[in-house]
């Protein structure tokens, strides 16, 4: 019995020593700028300007760049402490707590025809979803009525209306934030099959 006790000791002090080495992490990112680029459902290399795809099988998705700011001492995560993989910690990644800063509205606009319900380069974020992490679906004007926070890793949008105008299009979408920081950031040219 104390054979096994020793060595269960062992094995939690080399545990502890190994994944005690976590640097400081910055707990908030604030966002300065994102790109914007198309996807076909079901792969994963960007869509670019020679593209066709099904409106469907359409998505955008808003990558943010951030700054990372006001660091912390990584905690020690005891949650794998028995059975850690090749005997390293989780790290907190930078920017854990998210932003402190707001989305105010992101608008959408295209240099072609939509529909003929709207003119060139009128507002047509109604047309678009946000899919959350659920993978739910909230039209995009609801959304950012909530003044929600940016997202640490990216924000998918999905065209849920078909143009009927003009097939090709490029959305320019413009994102602000509560505290008037607005970037704009457009897409490759798409061509949607009829």
């Amino acid at each position: 019995m104390k054979k096994v006790f020793w060595i269960f000791a062992v094995a939690i002090a080399l545990n502890i020593y190994s994944c005690c080495n976590c640097d400081e992490v910055k707990k908030y990112f604030d966002v300065n700028g994102f790109s914007a680029e198309g996807y076909k459902m079901g792969q994963t290399g960007k869509l670019d300007s020679t593209a066709k795809v099904n409106f469907e099988e359409y998505y955008i998705d808003l990558t943010f760049n951030k700054s990372y700011y006001s660091e912390c001492k990584q905690q020690l995560d005891f949650s794998n402490l028995l059975f850690n993989n090749a005997y390293a910690c989780k790290c907190a990644m930078d920017g854990i707590y998210g932003s402190t800063e707001k989305i105010d509205s992101i608008q959408i606009y295209s240099p072609y025809l939509f529909d003929s319900s709207m003119a060139v380069n009128e507002n047509i974020s109604k047309y678009f979803t946000v899919v959350t992490n659920v993978g739910s679906e909230v039209n995009l004007n609801e959304y950012t009525l909530s003044k929600p926070n940016p997202s640490l890793f990216y924000l998918r949008l999905k065209l849920n209306t078909k143009p009927t105008a003009s097939l090709k299009q490029q959305f320019t979408i413009v994102y602000k934030q509560t505290n008037g920081e607005t970037y704009t950031a457009k897409t490759p040219m798409i061509e949607f099959i009829e």
